[in-house]
């Protein structure tokens, strides 16, 4: 029983060490466990070794147990680097004894073997030895900790596990066996080790090969989310400019029309004239940049004036277009607009929404048989309120659906961008305002639609139609209420 102790109390201490190694864990605070599972494991396999024999496999099963509830709690892990390790420790068992033979054969040659506590002692410790100069290779520090899913760890432990089977019933059959069958055996047992080396060195490959792809496809989508980022600041900054180019095309000739009119109507002489027609010249030369010249000079009546000069000038040059279409253009303010919107809305924004709103109107009136705009600053339910009616085309369902939430053009054919209807929603937007549209029957009415920005601090989005079944068919806003046109006021 002795020489049986001394032979598993090693393959246990290399398999211990193996195992730790595997898995690469610091054992210098698991000393006494340690110690502990090679004294019990030890007398555990000398007593099975000896008394049965056939039933030696069992002392893996005890190993695998005592260090799933000693020193991991992870079953699948555990399993994996128990079992390669318990086979290569007895197969750097197989490979010490044979070295130890073939050094020490000529010593006793013609003299009696030494004892087998002798032989055992010794292969034991060169098998530990062989061992821990095995984790010296710089390849093999790490372990298999992270390779434990590959498929070819698999392969690895359906070899480990065969082995320790055949080094079982080895055991039992062992005192019957002839000495071409031992060898035959060991060879078997240095085969099997040296694929599972092959393959474990491949395993590594494989995995440092896998995770330098996995680290290019990191840099590269980092790099690809670098992209993005620059990209998506750049359609930011271009969304921005084309929003100021496309309020700029209005607002510089309608500055242009102001200053005309202001010097035609002023005294020609003097330092301050010559100034003015230099500014008049170089506004024109802008609203040429962006093809927004008016060939029509006069156009018939005048409108109100609500006495803020950038919406003034901007109703004036509208005028102005609309003359240019022949298109019936009329202004009404009502006396309490100017005062109540001074805290409503700032004058830029105001020409800004006026200019959006009557492009539009004007576009849609270009194939209308009837062709009248009406702007109405007033008071709406006790508020102030910006309504533009024109008898143009009414918008189409979709674009309803998609206001303000992506860009829809009402006149695509026409270099028509979107930017209107979506500057016309973020006006909406910034003030809380209320949009109400309205849609008349064709017939009795002069007008198709009216838009309505009611400054409300309400924040609706009302359609009242003549058309509600067809709308309400493809609602999906939560936001928008679509009623007929005789509910409630107009």
């Amino acid at each position: 029983m002795l020489v049986s102790f001394i032979k598993y109390s090693f393959i246990i201490t290399t398999t211990l060490y193996i195992y730790f190694q595997l898995l690469h864990i610091n054992t210098a605070a698991l000393r006494g466990k340690k110690i502990f599972c090679i004294i019990f494991l030890s007398i555990s396999a000398t007593i099975i070794g000896t008394f049965l024999p056939f039933y030696t496999i069992t002392i893996y099963l005890f190993f695998y147990f005592v260090l799933l509830l000693l020193f991991h709690s992870e079953p699948k892990i555990c399993f994996i680097a128990s079992l390669i390790a318990f086979f290569l420790s007895y197969a750097l068992l197989v490979i010490s004894t044979l070295i130890y033979s073939t050094i020490f054969y000529p010593f006793f040659h013609n003299l009696s073997l030494p004892p087998d506590t002798i032989t055992f002692t010794i292969s034991g410790i060169l098998m530990y030895f062989i061992a821990h100069l095995l984790f010296r290779i710089k390849k093999f520090q790490k372990g298999i900790k992270s390779l434990y899913n590959h498929n070819l760890i698999y392969f690895s432990i359906t070899i480990s596990g065969l082995t320790i089977l055949i080094l079982s019933i080895g055991q039992y059959i062992y005192p019957s066996i002839s000495n071409s069958q031992l060898t035959l055996y060991s060879i078997f047992i240095l085969l099997a080790a040296i694929l599972l080396f092959f393959l474990w060195q491949r395993c590594i490959r494989q995995y440092y090969l896998t995770k330098l792809r996995n680290l290019e496809l990191e840099a590269l989508r980092q790099e690809l989310a670098e992209k993005d980022a620059e990209i998506n600041k750049l359609l930011a900054n271009n969304e921005k400019q084309a929003r100021t180019i496309h309020r700029d095309n209005k607002l510089i000739p309608a500055m242009l029309s102001a200053v005309t009119d202001y010097l035609d109507s002023a005294d020609e002489s003097g330092s301050h004239a010559l100034y003015g027609r230099e500014l008049s010249c170089r506004l024109k030369e802008l609203a040429d940049e962006r093809a927004e010249n008016l060939t029509v000079e006069d156009t018939p009546g005048s409108l109100p004036l609500l006495h803020r000069a950038a919406v003034d000038a901007m109703l004036s040059y509208m005028k102005k277009r609309a003359a240019q279409e022949h298109i019936s253009f009329e202004v009404k303010i009502h006396p309490e607009f100017a005062d109540r919107t001074t805290d409503s809305i700032a004058e830029a924004d105001l020409s800004h929404l006026l200019s959006d709103l009557l492009e539009n109107a004007i576009i849609a009136i270009k194939n209308a048989e009837s062709r009248q705009i009406l702007v109405h600053l007033g008071i709406l339910y006790g508020v102030p309120a910006v309504e533009v009616s024109d008898s143009g085309s009414e918008f189409s369902p979709a674009i309803y659906q998609d206001l303000g939430l992506q860009k829809h053009s009402t006149h695509l054919g026409h270099g028509g961008s979107g930017i209107g209807l979506m500057d016309i929603w973020q006006l909406k937007k910034k003030y809380a305002a209320s949009l109400h549209i309205y849609e008349y029957a064709k017939d009795p009415a002069p007008f198709t639609k009216k838009i309505s920005l009611v400054f409300d601090h309400k924040k609706h989005y009302l359609i009242r139609t003549y058309r509600p079944q067809e709308l309400v068919k493809i609602q999906s806003r939560i936001d928008l209420c679509v009623l007929p046109p005789d509910r409630g006021k107009d």
